[in-house]
């Protein structure tokens, strides 16, 4: 990102929620069913490094050089936001996890092809189809 991006504290707040809760979701989800098996431990902190590596590959394949992988969801969490806090956190949250998803999909599936490009164009057009069907007030 450059140095001064324009995106609000809110906006940035909510993404790093997103973020946290979608590293975290495999611990949340095992805890209460496998508490006391330290294999289901082990299977969620794997689970963890997955999606970590995921959302790596998907900076590294969604990045171009008009818009990174941070800034597009930056982007989309910015349109998503409706100026009231827990109603835009019903509408920011699944978008994230939707185009989060959708870019996962689209780097995995351009990764064999060598198609960095490909992948950050797929992406840009994307985050632009939701800028189309954003939330306006």
């Amino acid at each position: 990102m450059s140095k001064h991006s324009g995106f609000g504290l809110f906006t940035m707040f909510y993404f790093a929620i997103f973020i946290g809760m979608f590293l975290a979701a495999p611990l949340l989800l095992m805890t209460p069913w496998h508490a006391r098996n330290p294999n289901a431990w082990l299977l969620s902190l794997g689970a963890v490094g997955v999606l970590l590596s995921l959302l790596l590959l998907c900076h590294r394949q969604c990045s171009g050089p008009s818009l990174s992988f941070t800034e597009g969801l930056l982007f989309v969490t910015g349109f998503m936001m409706t100026g009231w806090s827990m109603l835009s956190a019903v509408f920011v949250f699944p978008a994230l996890l939707l185009v989060t998803l959708a870019a996962i999909i689209v780097s995995a599936a351009c990764l064999p092809l060598g198609g960095r490009t490909r992948s950050a164009t797929l992406f840009h057009r994307l985050v632009l189809f939701v800028y189309r069907h954003r939330l306006i007030q």
